[in-house]
């Protein structure tokens, strides 16, 4: 067979998921095409066996296969140099030098203008537009990509690109929230991959992504019907990936109140390579377990800059877990890095997540001005963003926060309203909170006497109640008495019976 055979034969391997075969074939062509003096298309075959090792995590045979493309370059602004700064950039990235990494893409972007070759320009756009972003330029990376997915939406690109290209530009723009912008780009991705007759990396990424976008939107029975196609294709092809596609199976788990379904999925995900947080962390919270939620968050931050979005859905997570801890130094370290995150010029879903976590640390404080008024625009970012469950989530806590301050008819609309989005979204556990809330806003106990009444219907002493709420026995003991007088009752036992009979304690 002769080199090109060769390759075609490793692009039919690629497709059918066969990998170890393709990346053999591909081998085999570099081989032939050096042998038959075709050194531009032997540079190729070495730059696609370089990414075929690099993105399953073989990074020493893919460097060398790297260096072996390099060897065989030989015209500095040919296009066979322009798909070698490509992959310079990408391993530049990999290493945080995103000042190579802009100059080597920026290279390949002036190779693929003044060659004309659509499928390097529109990888060389798509790379530098990651590489500016990264870098805290994001109106100049959006612009690149942008600029890449017009190309693809055009049909210009071979399949090959047309894939790695709205995988990148989807993720990218789904970790910078840029939701709108991954909102549309995914639709036109599966509608593309519905075209697709063989092959499962790229509709298993897509629907992965499409699934991400559509529990942000509130849109969980497509969601969960995405992220499940996912698993089943991306379990076929490299189990890496699939982890993504478990984990979000297991969220959509998780905001339905199926916990044992959640923690399942996302046993799976980590066994899989995924790191399960903040959604691990957040069903031990909602287990009532909060210091083991605050070390399972904790020890999950990355010492480095990470994507913005998860990262702020994990700091958010960890400041929930830390304030019903009342733990001050996992709260205070969250709130530093949420303060790192957020840019001076705060806006999208990062900066109203970031914003609704110090609102809540504030509130934990008693500072409950301060929350309100982080509460409120945080609450009128998520409805500006179309993200229904954080919205609903917002008015919940605003409500907790009104009726401190003795406001039950503020506390009494916002829980109203939240409950009504929680029924729509099947928000089950999130519904069955705040109609707690609202059967005890109708209690003749305060909002505290209600915690201390839940905490000796659990056994607790005073002593005990006093160490969980943060207060003296005194105080416990003169709630107690109080909680007695209201009632009309004289023992822990009929306190105890009285929770019972008034859905306090269910949970």
């Amino acid at each position: 067979m002769s080199g090109a055979d060769l390759d075609l034969l490793a692009d039919a391997l690629f497709w059918l998921d066969e990998l170890e075969e393709s990346v053999a074939a591909r081998t085999a062509a570099s081989k032939r095409y050096e042998a038959d003096g075709q050194v531009d298309e032997a540079a190729m075959a070495a730059w696609r066996a370089f990414y075929e090792h690099w993105l399953v995590g073989e990074t020493v045979v893919g460097r060398s296969w790297l260096e072996r493309c390099r060897a065989l370059v030989a015209d500095p602004k040919s296009v066979a140099a322009g798909w070698l700064a490509i992959a310079d950039a990408d391993v530049a990235m990999s290493e945080g030098d995103l000042e190579e990494a802009i100059d080597r893409a920026s290279k390949s972007v002036r190779i693929g203008e003044k060659t004309g070759d659509p499928d390097l320009l529109s990888m060389a756009l798509q790379a530098l537009g990651r590489a500016e972003i990264i870098d805290g330029r994001d109106a100049a990376g959006v612009g690149r990509l942008d600029r890449a997915m017009i190309m693809v939406i055009g049909n210009e690109l071979a399949p090959l690109y047309t894939g790695w290209v709205y995988c990148n530009v989807i993720a990218t723009c789904h970790s910078i929230a840029d939701l709108r912008r991954a909102n549309e780009w995914s639709e036109a991705a599966l509608k593309w991959c519905d075209t697709l007759r063989d092959g499962r990396l790229y509709p298993g990424l897509c629907r992965v992504y499409a699934a991400e976008l559509a529990a942000l939107r509130g849109d969980w029975g497509d969601a969960d019907q995405q992220a499940r196609h996912a698993c089943e294709l991306l379990l076929a092809h490299d189990e890496r990936y699939a982890g993504a596609a478990h984990y979000t199976v297991g969220e959509l788990a998780r905001l339905r109140g199926r916990f044992d379904d959640a923690e399942e999925y996302y046993r799976r995900a980590h066994r899989l390579g995924y790191l399960p947080q903040p959604g691990l962390g957040l069903v031990r919270l909602a287990r009532g377990e909060a210091g083991a939620a605050v070390g399972s968050l904790r020890s999950a931050l990355d010492p480095g800059p990470g994507a913005p979005l998860p990262t702020a859905q994990l700091l958010a997570g960890l400041i929930e877990a830390a304030v019903a801890a009342g733990d001050a130094d996992a709260m205070s370290l969250g709130l530093a890095r949420v303060d790192e995150l957020v840019s001076p010029d705060p806006g999208g879903a990062v900066a109203a997540i970031a914003c609704s976590a110090r609102a809540w640390a504030a509130a934990s404080r008693g500072e409950v001005g301060r929350a309100i008024e982080g509460m409120r625009r945080a609450l009128d970012e998520f409805h500006h963003l179309q993200m229904p469950y954080e919205a609903a989530r917002e008015r919940t806590r605003i409500g907790v926060v009104a009726e401190r301050m003795g406001d039950d008819v503020t506390a009494r609309l916002e829980f109203d309203a939240a409950l009504d989005a929680f029924h729509r979204l099947g928000a089950e556990w999130d519904s069955s909170l705040v109609e707690e809330r609202l059967g005890a806003a109708s209690l003749p106990l305060t909002d505290r006497e209600i915690e201390v009444v839940r905490l000796v219907a659990g056994g607790l002493t005073n002593r005990q109640v006093a160490s969980e709420l943060f207060l003296s026995e005194h105080t416990v003991a003169r709630h107690l008495g109080n909680i007695y007088t209201k009632l009309d009752i004289g023992s822990r036992a009929a306190a105890t019976a009285w929770a019972y009979d008034h859905g306090l304690i269910h949970r």
